[in-house]
C-alpha cells in the first residue's frame, strides 16, 4: 500500500448557526448520515457548525471509512482548542482558530486534517472563484464550505495541485469521501512542483477534474 495523507482545509464560505443558540458547541449527540458529511439533529439537518474565534462557522467534518472508527487513536500536531468527537464513522472538530491534526489506524498511513478558518488570508480561495464564474458572479449560498485535499507522502510536503477543490452546499451535493483519493498517482517532491510554462512555490490554480463537484 502506498503511503499518503491528506490535508483537508475548510473555509466559511457564509452563515451558520449563532453562537448564541449554540454557545462553544457543547459536545450532544447526533445520528450521523452514512451517506455524507452531514450530520442531524432532533430531525433537523445540520451540516457541522461550531464556534471559532467567537464567530459562528461550519465546521469540518469527514468520513473516516477505510477502518474501524473506535479504533483510531487521535494525535494532536499542535495545540488545539477545541476538541475531537467520534460519531461512527465521522469525526468532529472544534476548534478557536487554524489547528493541524492526525488520525492514526494501524495497517494506514495517517490522515492529517488542517482546519482553516476565513480569515486566513494565506489561503487561496480557488472553489469560490471557481463557483463565482459557473453561477454569474453569484457568491456560494449560506452555509456552503469550500473544501480542498491535497495528497501528500509520509515525510514530504503536501502536493500542491489539490486532489479535490469543491464547494460542499448541505444537503445538495454528493458527499466528499477521502477513501477514494488513496490511489491518487503521487509524484515526487521538492520545494515546488514545475509545469510547461511555470514554476509554482504556492498553490496554483487548480485543475478541473471529475473531483470538482460544481452544480
Amino acid at each position: 500500500m502506498k503511503s499518503f495523507t491528506f490535508i483537508l482545509s475548510a473555509l466559511v464560505l457564509a452563515g451558520g448557526t449563532t453562537a448564541t443558540t449554540m454557545p462553544h458547541f457543547r459536545q450532544e449527540r447526533y445520528e450521523v448520515d452514512p451517506s455524507g458529511l452531514m450530520v442531524r439533529e432532533g430531525g433537523y439537518k445540520l451540516f457541522c457548525s461550531v464556534t471559532v474565534q467567537q464567530l459562528s462557522i461550519p465546521r469540518a467534518c469527514f468520513k473516516a471509512d477505510w477502518g474501524v472508527s473506535k479504533n483510531f487513536m487521535y494525535i494532536s500536531s499542535k495545540q488545539l482548542d477545541g476538541y475531537i468527537s467520534e460519531n461512527k464513522t465521522n469525526f468532529v472538530v472544534k476548534v478557536n482558530g487554524t489547528a493541524t491534526f492526525q488520525l492514526r489506524h494501524p495497517g494506514h498511513a495517517p490522515v492529517t486534517v488542517s482546519l482553516y478558518d476565513v480569515h486566513n488570508t494565506t489561503f487561496k480561495l480557488d472553489p469560490v472563484t471557481k463557483y463565482k464564474k459557473s453561477h454569474q458572479g453569484k457568491e456560494p449560498p449560506k452555509g456552503c464550505v469550500a473544501v480542498i485535499a491535497f495528497t501528500q507522502r509520509d515525510g514530504s510536503k503536501p502536493d500542491t495541485i489539490p486532489s479535490v477543490n469543491k464547494i460542499h452546499c448541505p444537503g445538495t451535493d454528493e458527499p466528499i469521501d477521502l477513501h477514494i483519493y488513496k490511489d491518487v498517482p503521487q509524484p515526487d517532491f521538492d520545494n515546488s512542483i514545475t509545469t510547461s510554462t511555470e514554476t509554482y512555490s504556492t498553490p496554483p490554480p487548480s485543475k478541473d477534474n471529475e473531483f470538482d463537484g460544481f452544480p
